[in-house]
């Protein structure tokens, strides 16, 4: 941010901030009367203090990133505590204890100093640093005030597991749009409910996310996720809908509760292939394949699908293998595809030459094809049986 602060002004009041989410960072520019820069200081950032609840005691941690020391040797060395009750304000809060940093570092352990904690009770804290450059022409301390956060004691009694809903996609109209075709990356939407159950810890920090590939398989934490403090989560860019989440709840002793029941989305699976094919090396419609957007990007050549054919693309396809037989019933063309192998790929791309590469006739042929699907659902393969006239 920037401001203009008249010729004698040396205080800048900044109002109106978020101080209990965010951090803030300042730093001062100084131009000379004929408007020439200066210098700048280096950067100043707010305090920032964290509580963790534990078990008849509340921990306070703080740090700030600050060109002076808020460690120096000579006077000051403490930092102070403001304590008061739950929404209060910072002139309700009261010195209440202080820091020797020196030999402390910067945290505080309140285990009722000043009369015991009581549980069920919120208490609420502040920070005062008190710090220097040791320099005797800058006057001392400078002092600088953390955000107010606030705490319950600790226990042992973990929250009850939330109930767990995940967005499902609508295959209907996921399949009807053709810019879904082609897609690579995706998004589910999870969001639950804290179960307020007897006997369960209510005093909630936030929640873990667990991710897996099937409802009774493995479940793995998302560390990316950190703990959150909403009731959603939007798991982005993963490489398909089929995946299945687990919840779980967090306490501010840091008790964790039992994984939720498991909610799974799944992909919308789709693979069809043409009836005809014309390889007569004109550039279009020579090679039998499924259906897809390679051939609107010019992957194939100068002969265009149209644009309906799009929602017939192949969709969460894993592998294929794919057989064609004469009308006598004897195989003459055999492929194997899949989405991760480097040469083959689940398009079959079959050019009307047999397993020795020599020229099949014009005719109907007759063809099986074997497709997995990356699916969460337990069937997860196909067997696709159809004809296909090919001329030439």
């Amino acid at each position: 941010m920037a401001s203009n602060l008249k010729d004698a002004d040396t205080t800048f009041l900044d109002n109106g901030l978020n101080t209990e989410d965010n951090v803030y960072n300042y730093s001062v520019t100084a131009y000379s009367s004929n408007n020439f820069l200066v210098g700048s200081s280096f950067p100043a950032s707010s305090v920032r203090l964290t509580a963790q609840s534990q078990v008849g005691s509340i921990q306070l941690n703080w740090n700030a990133f600050v060109p002076w020391s808020n460690q120096i040797q000579s006077f000051p060395r403490k930092h102070r505590i403001y304590r008061g009750p739950e929404d209060a304000t910072e002139s309700e809060l009261e010195l209440y204890d202080s820091v020797e940093v020196l030999t402390d570092g910067f945290m505080f352990v309140d285990r009722g100093q000043h009369g015991a904690l009581e549980a069920d009770k919120t208490y609420c804290y502040r920070v005062m640093t008190r710090g220097g450059y040791g320099n005797p022409a800058i006057d001392e301390p400078l002092q600088n005030f953390s955000q107010i956060i606030c705490a319950q004691l600790g226990d042992t009694i973990p929250p009850c597991k939330p109930t767990v809903l995940v967005n499902t996609i609508d295959c209907e109209e996921f399949l009807a749009d053709k810019d879904n075709c082609g897609s690579n990356l995706f998004q589910n939407t999870i969001h639950w409910q804290h179960n307020r159950e007897a006997g369960c810890d209510a005093n909630i920090l936030g929640y873990r996310i667990y991710r897996g590939l099937s409802a009774d398989g493995d479940f793995v934490l998302l560390p990316e996720a950190g703990i959150v403090t909403d009731t959603f989560y939007v798991d982005t860019n993963v490489l398909s809908y089929a995946y299945c989440y687990k919840i779980s709840a967090v306490d501010r002793s840091l008790n964790e509760s039992e994984l939720s029941d498991a909610v799974c989305n799944d992909n919308c699976p789709y693979y069809e292939l043409p009836n005809v094919f014309t390889p007569n090396g004109d550039n279009c419609n020579d090679l039998f394949s499924a259906y897809s957007d390679r051939s609107l990007s010019g992957e194939e050549g100068g002969c265009k699908i149209s644009e309906d054919a799009l929602t017939k693309c192949a969709r969460f396809v894993k592998s294929v293998v794919f057989r064609v037989y004469n009308r006598w019933g004897q195989e003459v063309y055999s492929y194997e595809g899949s989405i991760s192998d480097d040469v083959n790929s689940i398009y079959i791309d079959w050019d009307g030459k047999d397993n020795n590469g020599n020229q099949l006739s014009t005719g109907v042929y007759y063809y099986v094809a074997e497709v997995t699907f990356d699916i969460v659902s337990s069937d997860k393969t196909k067997i696709i049986k159809g004809w296909v006239h090919l001329i030439r």
